[in-house]
């Protein structure tokens, strides 16, 4: 008589490789949404960002992202504590706090003087907004990714 525990590997329950391949749709369908949201936002500037993708396998890890390191956009997203830029009287920003869309704006920069602080930029946090609005998409897509990967 004797006591047998057995272990099956996951692979031999579930097609992993089929898993794998629903959970990088679903991850790269939410990153193709959020870089739509990003080519929103700057729909009107002058000023080409310059938005990187960046996707790949590190392992059995995917992972997939898009951003920028763009000075403006950068300041314009996370907001400044002062700046140097003195605006036109008629300036009206192209781009408002947490609004994925961008309007054709007026007036510009009038002068840039370091010596004449001003008040800072006011953050306009995109990035925390796409999020706010990707992640739970995302999360359910996932559990569908699964849903379908393993019946």
């Amino acid at each position: 008589m004797k006591v047998e525990w057995e272990f099956i590997a996951p692979g031999e329950v579930f097609d992993v490789a089929a898993i794998q391949r629903e959970l990088v749709a679903a991850v790269t369908k939410a990153i193709d949404e959020a870089e739509g949201y990003y080519e929103d936002v700057t729909a009107t500037w002058d000023h080409d960002p310059d938005l990187e993708r960046e996707s790949g396998m590190s392992g059995n890890d995917y992972y997939d992202q898009v951003g920028s390191d763009d000075d403006p956009m950068e300041f314009l997203d996370d907001g400044t504590s002062i700046r140097y830029a003195t605006m036109t009287p008629d300036f009206e920003p192209k781009t408002h706090p947490r609004q994925l869309s961008s309007v054709p704006g007026v007036g510009g920069v009038a002068y840039i003087n370091p010596h004449i602080p001003r008040p800072g930029i006011e953050g306009r946090f995109w990035t925390d907004e796409i999020e706010e609005i990707i992640k739970p998409k995302l999360e359910s897509n996932i559990d569908a990714a699964i849903d379908r990967a393993t019946k």
